[in-house]
């Protein structure tokens, strides 16, 4: 579906009528990428989005989607009758060219196929680029977002490729343990950190961390109040299987954009969202797409003694993957 309507527009109009928001946000890229060579300055563009008559009290989600996206990405645009015009100007191509470059480079490198969780799995290089903007910190963020056992899975099938290669270096950089990661200086406040350690194991550090089991009902005036590292722990696996409630996805983003709201005090405290992902699934549903409030990092488990290697436990599970 998505390739037929890249392939049946051209370099002036798009329609993304019967898409979800998903697939007309991969769409729009995709036509983007295999147009962009021919825009010219100045030239009008029309992405036809329609009325939303159908939505409930008529109004459309998907037109506010595509002018996030446009947003997002620098494109000046403005929303019309059923459509979203675009006037294109010359100095969004460098930086498109460089975030496609950079797609490209990640898609021949086969870090991702058949290796789901390898990266974080939610939206990562377009979120990243669209606030970050620079191939070095769009890498580091995919760095830190990288599970070292199931990267080396991969560089090791491609020794000659040079993106991997750098991406190997800055993988040495990165925090082993999930205590090296807590005393990073460039850390906000609020940390996400995914692992494949199981939930159950005790957490590795000294008694100055406070630790809560209950992510969802623990109140915003007792994470506010705290002077300590609180860390609110997850079970993917736990929250998956719970029948008749809202995806376990949609629940964390909810509660993400929750915490987003808290004040954290002035101390080095830190609030913690510690996601035990299930190393089986190939779901995006345990992880959240990026945000500059939030710093996130992958460990392969929390003490570092599988992210210099995997263990035989760990390669059965990249290989089930």
């Amino acid at each position: 579906m998505i390739d037929r309507v890249v392939s049946t527009s051209n370099k002036n109009k798009i329609n993304f009528i019967g898409l979800t928001q998903y697939q007309a946000g991969i769409a729009f890229l995709k036509w983007l990428h295999s147009q962009l060579s021919s825009f010219s300055l100045g030239q009008d563009i029309e992405l036809i989005v329609g009325r939303g008559l159908n939505s409930p009290n008529g109004i459309g989600k998907l037109p506010e989607s595509i002018l996030n996206i446009c947003k997002s990405y620098g494109i000046h645009a403005e929303k019309g009758e059923g459509k979203i015009l675009i006037k294109f100007q010359l100095s969004l191509k460098s930086d498109l060219n460089n975030f496609f470059k950079l797609e490209e480079e990640i898609q021949n490198s086969k870090l991702l196929d058949n290796n789901p969780r390898a990266i974080n799995g939610f939206g990562h290089t377009p979120a990243l680029w669209a606030q970050l903007r620079k191939r070095t910190k769009v890498l580091q963020e995919l760095v830190n977002l990288t599970s070292v056992a199931r990267f080396q899975k991969v560089a090791r099938a491609a020794l000659d490729n040079t993106f991997l290669t750098e991406f190997a270096t800055l993988l040495q950089t990165k925090p082993k343990t999930l205590e090296e990661l807590l005393l990073l200086q460039a850390l906000e406040k609020k940390v996400i950190i995914y692992t494949f350690a199981p939930y159950e194991s005790k957490l590795p550090l000294k008694d100055e961390y406070q630790e809560y089991l209950d992510w969802e009902t623990t109140t915003k005036e007792e994470l506010s109040n705290q002077t300590k590292n609180q860390f609110l722990r997850i079970s993917e696996l736990k929250e998956t299987t719970r029948i008749g409630d809202i995806p376990f996805g949609e629940r964390l983003r909810r509660r993400v954009e929750e915490l987003e709201k808290i004040d954290i005090p002035t101390t080095s405290a830190l609030l913690v969202l510690l996601i035990h992902l299930d190393p089986t699934s190939k779901l995006a549903g345990g992880f959240v797409g990026y945000n500059k409030k939030w710093s996130q990092f992958f460990l392969d488990d929390l003490e570092g003694r599988n992210n210099g290697g995997e263990t035989d436990e760990r390669k059965e599970v990249a290989s089930d993957s």
